[in-house]
């Protein structure tokens, strides 16, 4: 359990497995903060090697991250670091100052849902916590300790996986999404004649539709040079551009 505190802005805190790769990954974007992510690269005995990338976007110089997702980490230059549970790892972010991390290592993979501890989703908020993939009864990917929080109407939730391409939930319409039925904590739904269910650990939304979006020929290296196609990922995406206007009710 990692907790990075910012010279600017609130600490937060990111679980990181040591042993399943799917939870091995965190990302936070705040906008108008900071946009930054961790990863676990290698243990050796009590030394974790941590992949690194933070930039602080409260500057002239970076107005479209209002508007970021997990794709900007991308364009991020990833920095290594040794990091031993005890000691303080400090990192210089520019414009923002130094970022102190600290951590500790704990004998199971905590939840961390939101930032309060209510199990009730609030209005207009989407949760994904362990998302499970089944289709056809049979389990497409298990993203166990994987998660997150969106509460931007522009946003929605991004699960991409090597063999599978990116899948996209959102609590508005989308271009070529199909409608599934949110219940507690499960989003049930039909794609090419298949039954499909996504199992979260936790109740989605509040909402009794979550729209599902399907690209299996997506690969975050066409839109990030950065990025690696080989590696899955999880977390909040800017979906503003395939957003379906509503007209206004007369």
């Amino acid at each position: 359990m990692l907790t990075a505190s910012p010279a600017v802005g609130t600490p937060v805190r990111c679980a990181l497995s040591t042993v399943h790769k799917n939870a091995d990954f965190c990302a936070h974007i705040d906008p108008g903060q900071h946009i930054y992510a961790f990863r676990v690269i290698s243990v050796v005995g009590d030394r974790i090697e941590l992949g690194v990338r933070v930039q602080f976007t409260s500057t002239v110089s970076t107005p479209s991250i209002q508007t970021s997702s997990l794709q900007d980490l991308y364009n991020i230059p990833e920095r290594l670091y040794w990091f031993e549970v005890g000691e303080t790892l400090e990192i210089d972010v520019p414009g923002s100052g130094q970022m102190t991390v600290t951590g500790e290592l704990m004998d199971h993979m905590p939840s961390l849902i939101s930032a309060n501890n209510e199990l009730d989703p609030k209005q207009g908020e989407l949760r994904v916590v362990s998302p499970v993939l089944i289709r056809d009864q049979r389990v497409v990917f298990d993203f166990e300790g994987s998660g997150g929080t969106v509460t931007e109407k522009d946003k929605g939730f991004a699960i991409y996986t090597p063999g599978e391409g990116r899948w996209l939930l959102s609590l508005s319409p989308l271009k070529g999404a199909v409608q599934g039925r949110n219940w507690l904590s499960r989003i049930s739904f039909e794609m090419n004649g298949k039954p499909y269910a996504f199992l979260m650990a936790a109740p989605v939304a509040r909402n009794e539709t979550i729209w599902v979006l399907h690209e299996p020929e997506y690969r975050p290296s066409r839109e990030s040079p950065g990025a690696r196609d080989d590696e899955s990922f999880a977390g909040p995406e800017f979906l503003g551009h395939l957003l379906v206007k509503v007209p206004p009710k007369i």
